[in-house]
């Protein structure tokens, strides 16, 4: 178990390079190779294959969701959006939960909420919105509309409550 918020941002960042070196290797390979291949040296022969990088993936994204209870309500909403934004390529059914999950923290709206609360909830939730602009059309429109929604609230809370 981390104690260390920077140690969990180190974590964080080695697991999305992991896990975008995955969808890399995952891709298909070229049609044609060139005839003019060099061989390959004994450290390309050494290279984790693509299952290597799923499984290595995977056991961090489990260590990262056992070390969340360290951060923040808000930086956990973050690090589901951007663990939801990571995942996409290669695995959509858990990078939707991800972001469902973030959205859903979003949604929450307290009803002793301060006006400081309610800015912090809308920079969540245009962050939220730039990692789901990228991804598909159908899930983007329906997050798009839960988020504009909650931001929606949220201004109406700090017209209500100024600090």
């Amino acid at each position: 178990m981390l104690h260390n918020r920077n140690y969990t941002t180190i974590r964080l960042a080695l697991a999305c390079c992991l896990m975008g070196a995955s969808g890399l290797c995952a891709q298909s390979p070229p049609a044609a190779a060139p005839k003019t291949q060099v061989a390959k040296t004994k450290a390309d022969e050494k290279k984790p294959s693509a299952k290597e990088y799923l499984r290595r993936s995977k056991a961090i994204t489990a260590e990262i969701e056992q070390d969340m209870g360290h951060l923040t309500a808000n930086e956990q909403t973050l690090l589901k959006a951007r663990l939801g934004e990571v995942w996409w390529k290669t695995d959509q059914a858990h990078a939707k939960a991800w972001i469902e999950s973030a959205v859903l923290d979003v949604e929450h709206n307290a009803l002793s909420e301060t006006a400081t609360q309610s800015r912090a909830r809308i920079t969540m939730a245009e962050v939220i919105l730039g990692v789901t602009s990228s991804l598909e059309k159908f899930d983007q429109k329906e997050w798009t509309d839960r988020l504009t929604k909650a931001i929606r609230n949220a201004v109406a809370n700090i017209q209500k409550a100024p600090d």
